[in-house]
């Protein structure tokens, strides 16, 4: 399927990219410019965007996906040719972490488990899945 024919889904990973956030710390800042500047506390990233991506992660994808289909297999890469760590079904919830689209349209996610499947896989067990799986 192409990129362009992503529907609802779409919409909602693109609108999640990000660029990367520049930090700079008060040894780099000016004394006058400390003195008039007024310094906001963010909170920490979330679990799933300080978990390390994968190396054939190309784009970030932090936002929560839920199965769709009645099945699908939790994968140790983006592609049906690598291994399954479990099946996922429907309801399961998880936290995309990046995703990677592949020749053909298809986007595999890299997802982490926000609670234990209903299959038994553990919170927190990271693995890719297709798209067109989840919402």
């Amino acid at each position: 399927m192409p990129i362009a024919s992503i529907s609802p889904l779409r919409s909602r990973i693109f609108s999640g990219l990000r660029a990367p956030r520049k930090r700079l710390t008060a040894a780099l800042l000016g004394p006058a410019l400390i003195a008039a500047t007024t310094v906001t506390l963010v909170q920490a990233p979330t679990a799933s965007a300080a978990t390390p991506w994968p190396s054939a992660c190309t784009i970030s994808a932090d936002f929560n996906v839920s199965v769709t289909a009645s099945s699908a297999n939790l994968r140790s890469g983006p592609g049906t040719s690598y291994t399954s760590k479990g099946m996922l079904y429907r309801g399961d919830d998880a936290r995309s972490v990046c995703m990677v689209p592949k020749s053909g349209g298809t986007i595999w996610l890299y997802i982490k488990l926000t609670s234990r499947s209903q299959s038994g896989l553990a919170k927190g067990t990271l693995g890719w899945i297709r798209y067109d799986l989840i919402q």
